[in-house]
């Protein structure tokens, strides 16, 4: 008697993106997502990624979200612990900047992302190289339990975004070349708790005007201050530094409370006997 005959492996899917995206769209776990041009997410449209999925960028290549001024896009990537989404390289050997990396723009506010894997992002590009993950101008946009590793540049960039942050936790850093984190310091009260970073977390100068308080949390690595920061409002800001905190100054920045006499501006850092904070110079 003959056996039966036995069905091949079914073939996964491929899928090769080369245009924006112009209306909602879900890419599927069940497909391998291979990202050939640089790509923008545009006319009031959302891409939605299914927990799983696998996306993988051509050498140089990108996504945009909302890069038009004209048009608003928004990102949905909601992966699993179990289920976790991949953005990276298509190369067989792979190299940190094998790919640029993805950009927010303004209107990607309604953006979020959730136990992602981030890698060998971070090449030059036409920006000069930035994050694997960079908010520019794009407000409350959400990052948890992701990973970010391998990047030439940075893995996650905040730029030119008031609120950039809406959620940031949770997140892990390994091997990115030049940081982890860079972001405005108006935009460091948005760091949540549960992150592992690898390096100082970069802080540009900025105003830390927000009314009322705001709550510089303890991380595992120090907060370098890149320039100088004031903190004072017209209704009055109170920064509060939690115990256990460390920031790193240099001779030519530091933070000014209430600098102008038209800023109410209070600074809170009361450390504890095990969890001190430290104000410490950057070479340290």
């Amino acid at each position: 008697c003959e056996k039966d005959p036995v069905d091949p492996d079914p073939t996964i899917c491929e899928i090769h993106v080369t245009d924006d995206i112009t209306e909602n769209t879900t890419w599927e776990a069940s497909c391998v997502y291979y990202v050939d041009q640089s790509i923008n997410i545009t006319n009031n449209s959302i891409l939605t990624i299914e927990a799983g999925t696998i996306i993988k960028f051509a050498p140089g290549k990108m996504l945009d979200v909302s890069y038009y001024s004209s048009s608003t896009g928004n990102i949905i990537a909601l992966g699993t612990e179990k289920d976790p989404i991949l953005f990276t390289s298509q190369a067989s050997v792979k190299s940190k900047g094998d790919w640029d990396g993805i950009w927010l723009y303004a209107g990607a506010d309604a953006s979020e992302f959730s136990y992602c894997t981030f890698e060998y992002a971070g090449g030059s590009g036409w920006s000069g190289g930035e994050g694997a993950l960079t908010i520019n101008l794009a407000q409350n946009v959400s990052i948890d339990n992701c990973t970010f590793e391998n990047s030439e540049s940075l893995g996650v960039r905040v730029y030119q975004s008031r609120s950039g942050l809406k959620s940031f936790t949770g997140n892990t850093f390994n091997d990115n070349e030049v940081n982890d984190l860079n972001l405005s310091a108006y935009n460091v009260s948005s760091i949540g708790e549960g992150n592992n970073f690898s390096k100082d977390i970069e802080v540009r100068g900025s105003d830390i005007d927000a009314p009322g308080d705001v709550l510089w949390r303890k991380q595992n690595a120090h907060y370098i201050l890149l320039e100088g920061v004031i903190v004072g409002s017209g209704i009055g800001t109170k920064l509060i530094i939690e115990a256990g905190t460390s920031i790193k100054l240099s001779k030519a920045y530091g933070i000014d409370i209430a600098y102008a006499s038209s800023r109410i501006g209070m600074i809170e850092a009361k450390g504890t006997a095990s969890e001190p904070i430290q104000f410490t110079s950057e070479s340290a």
